[in-house]
């Protein structure tokens, strides 16, 4: 006897429930791909190591802040209670009271945004080119001042007006008197520091000054 052939598996699915199936399957592909999206959206939080590393770098900001001169933090936009808290620091002597109001200013600074604070800071500590154009123009006006005699004083004081003639003149003779002793090179210094704060009084004046260039157009 000859063995049966096994039957043929039917496929009983029809056209619309394959279609059905391709429907189903495609939404169940969008969907994941939506929350694949979304994960990725997701701003991933950063790690305790992150976090440490950020903490420490507000509270060394805060330490640069209290160790600041009077005159350059008045220079700095800062909170009211980070300047307090900035101020107790620096009035604090004791080591361990000293760390733990440089740990509070640290969790200050955390609650605002320090970028301003920053970028001010890095001004104030790293000389800018103005500055160092300022110390070449003090330098070359005293230079003119101790070798060309009244005409350069002249030109200096039509230039600034505001500047104290007579002691001009005094530290231009002391200079002239004395040279390299003691008291010319204290001369030398003074004078120096004394067309050096007129150059910057009048940069700080200019910038100041409102631009009314826009009001022109």
């Amino acid at each position: 006897m000859s063995a049966e052939k096994p039957e043929t598996e039917i496929d009983t699915q029809t056209p619309e429930d394959h279609e059905q199936a391709m429907e189903v399957i495609e939404v169940y592909d969008q969907s994941q791909i939506m929350e694949m999206e979304s994960f990725e959206d997701e701003p991933q939080r950063p790690s305790k190591t992150q976090r440490k590393k950020a903490a420490q770098a507000l509270t060394d900001l805060g330490r640069q802040l209290v160790e600041l001169k009077p005159q350059q933090l008045a220079r700095l936009s800062l909170p009211d209670d980070v300047a307090e808290a900035v101020a107790e620091a620096r009035a604090i002597r004791s080591h361990g009271a000293r760390k733990r109001q440089l740990q509070f200013l640290g969790k200050l600074l955390r609650q605002i945004d320090v970028d301003l604070i920053q970028s001010q800071l890095a001004r104030l500590l790293a000389p800018g080119r103005h500055e160092v154009a300022l110390a070449k123009q003090g330098e070359q006006w005293r230079e003119r001042l101790l070798t060309e005699g009244p005409a350069a004083l002249t030109a200096f004081l039509e230039q600034f007006p505001q500047a104290d003639r007579q002691q001009l003149r005094q530290l231009i003779r002391q200079y002239a008197q004395h040279g390299e002793k003691p008291k010319g090179k204290q001369a030398f210094k003074s004078l120096y520091r004394e067309v050096h704060q007129l150059l910057n009084d009048a940069h700080e004046a200019q910038a100041q000054q409102p631009n009314d260039d826009s009001d022109d157009e």
